[in-house]
C-alpha cells in the first residue's frame, strides 16, 4: 500500500509471481505455488477490508484460487473453486451490488460463464453457470454497457462460432441470455470504453485470423452497431483501451502473438483509428496491461513473454 502499482503475473508453470514496485524499479519476483498451469489472475479487494487480494486460473485442474492479502503483501491461499471447463478469463467484480466482490470467469471447452457470488466473508458460492455459445469461450470484460447501474459481461468465443456475447445483468448478480454478434474469425480479446466520446460504452475486439481489431459502437442501450475493422499486427490475441498520448481520447493497444508486436491505434477522437504504430516485442507477448507504473501521469503498459519466462515493462515517453 505504497501508492506504487505492483505486478502480479500468472507463469504458466504452477507458481504466480509478484513483482513490487518501488516507484522507479520493478523488484525481483515473489513466488506463490499454484494448483498446476496459472494462466490468468485479476486483482481486487474481495474480503471487503480495504486491502487487494488477488485471484488466479489453474488451468488444467479446472480450478481457480483466491489469495487473501494478509495486508504485509503476502498471499494467502484459500479454498479453490471448481470451473465446469478450464477457465480461459477470469475477472473480480461486485456484479451483485450488495458491496462484495465476486468472481466470473469464461470456461473454454464447455462455452460456459461461471459467476461465483460473495457471501460477504470472502468466501464464495457455488458458481451460477451461463452457456455462452459453442465451445471455445475465451476473454471477457465487465462494464455497464446500457447505462443501469448495473455491470453487464461481453464475452468472445473463437472455434467456429466466432461470437462477441453480451449478458445484461437482470440484478443481484444474475444474467439475461446473451446477445450475439459476428465478431470476426477467430475473436480473442475485448475490451470497453467510449472511443467517440457520445457517452455511450463501445467494444474493441481482436480478430486474430483476420489481423485486424474490430470497432462495435454502443447505442447505449446495451446493444452495438456492427464493427468496423482495423489491420493490426498477425494473430492478435488481446486489446485494452488506454490514452497513450494524453490528448483525452481511448486508443486501443493490441498484443500480435505471432509478429511479435504491439499495435497502437491512436484515435482521432471520432471513433476512428486510421493511424496505427508498431511496437516490436520480444517473443509471444500477451496482455496487454495499461497503468502509469512511473507516477509520471503518462499511460505506461506491461506485457507477459509467457515462452521466455519474461514480463516487459514499456515506458510511455509521450510529451
Amino acid at each position: 500500500m505504497d501508492g506504487h502499482p505492483d505486478l502480479v503475473v500468472p507463469s504458466g508453470s504452477g507458481k504466480m509471481c509478484v513483482f513490487l514496485n518501488d516507484g522507479v524499479n520493478f523488484g525481483q519476483c515473489i513466488s506463490y505455488p499454484t494448483e498446476g498451469f496459472a494462466r490468468k489472475v485479476d486483482v481486487a479487494d474481495y474480503t471487503g477490508d480495504g486491502i487487494p487480494d488477488v485471484v488466479v486460473t489453474n488451468y488444467y485442474t479446472l480450478t481457480v484460487t483466491p489469495f487473501k492479502n494478509d495486508g504485509k503483501g503476502n498471499l494467502q491461499p484459500q479454498a479453490s473453486l471448481q470451473t465446469p471447463s478450464p477457465a480461459h478469463d477470469l475477472r473480480i467484480r461486485d456484479v451483485s451490488g450488495d458491496g462484495h466482490a465476486d468472481i466470473i470467469t469464461t470456461n473454454l471447452t464447455t462455452g460456459t460463464l461461471s459467476v461465483f457470488l460473495n457471501n460477504g466473508t470472502g468466501s464464495f458460492n457455488p458458481a451460477a453457470t451461463y452457456p455462452i455459445i459453442g465451445s471455445g469461450a475465451n476473454a471477457m470484460t465487465i462494464d455497464d454497457v446500457n447505462g443501469d447501474g448495473k455491470p453487464d459481461v461481453i464475452t468472445t468465443t473463437g472455434d467456429s462460432s466466432d461470437k462477441m456475447s453480451v449478458f445484461i445483468n437482470a440484478g443481484n448478480g444474475t444474467f439475461l441470455a446473451p446477445t450475439h454478434y459476428s465478431a470476426g474469425d477467430n475473436p480473442n480479446g475485448v475490451d470497453v470504453t467510449d472511443v467517440n466520446n457520445d457517452g455511450k460504452l463501445d467494444a474493441v475486439v481482436p480478430s486474430e485470423n483476420e489481423n485486424t481489431t474490430g470497432i462495435f459502437l454502443g447505442l447505449g442501450d446495451g446493444t452495438f452497431a456492427p464493427k468496423v475493422s482495423y489491420a493490426v499486427g498477425a494473430y492478435p490475441a488481446g486489446i485494452s483501451a488506454f490514452n497513450g498520448d494524453n490528448d483525452g481520447y481511448q486508443d486501443l493497444l493490441v498484443v500480435n502473438t505471432v509478429s511479435n508486436s504491439i499495435s497502437v491505434l491512436l484515435n482521432d477522437g471520432a471513433g476512428k483509428f486510421d493511424k496505427k504504430l508498431e511496437v516490436p516485442t520480444l517473443a509471444a507477448p500477451f496482455g496487454p496491461a495499461p497503468l502509469d507504473f512511473n507516477g509520471d501521469g503518462h499511460v505506461d503498459f506491461v506485457v507477459s513473454n509467457r515462452d521466455l519466462g519474461l514480463v516487459t515493462v514499456y515506458v510511455n515517453i509521450c510529451n
